[in-house]
């Protein structure tokens, strides 16, 4: 028996529109456009200029080579649908494009990172 997958982020199109109407690319522009306005004015009101949000790394099991499944954070998650690299950063500066750091493993045990969907692209600087 085959269970269903759910669609990957690459595979979800950007023409398609949702119950509102919107596109993917429109929807998630105006999410990214509300976080960035909810940061900024948390940034203002502390008096900093830039934020680093962090994707979270891989966890080991002591001595244990193998590492548990990875998750990543919820505020790096709330940003970015880009959510199976690990060591991967969010770079937020108000009135900026938000920079988008994917970490991508050169090993030979690693494949390589799965490319930026354009709808994504469009929102960061990646």
């Amino acid at each position: 028996m085959t269970l269903p997958r759910s669609p990957q982020v690459g595979q979800v199109g950007a023409s398609k529109r949702n119950s509102n109407g919107d596109t993917v690319l429109e929807s998630f522009s105006a999410h990214v456009a509300a976080k960035g306005k909810t940061y900024a004015d948390a940034l203002a009101a502390g008096g900093y200029e830039h934020l680093l949000v962090s994707a979270g790394g891989l966890v080991y099991g002591f001595h244990d080579d193998l590492d548990y499944p990875f998750r990543c954070s919820a505020y790096f998650g709330e940003w970015s649908p880009i959510q199976d690299r690990p060591d991967s950063y969010l770079l937020v500066s108000p009135g900026e494009k938000p920079r988008l750091f994917i970490s991508a493993e050169e090993g030979y045990w690693d494949s390589p990172p799965a490319p930026v969907p354009d709808w994504v692209a469009a929102e960061f600087e990646v």
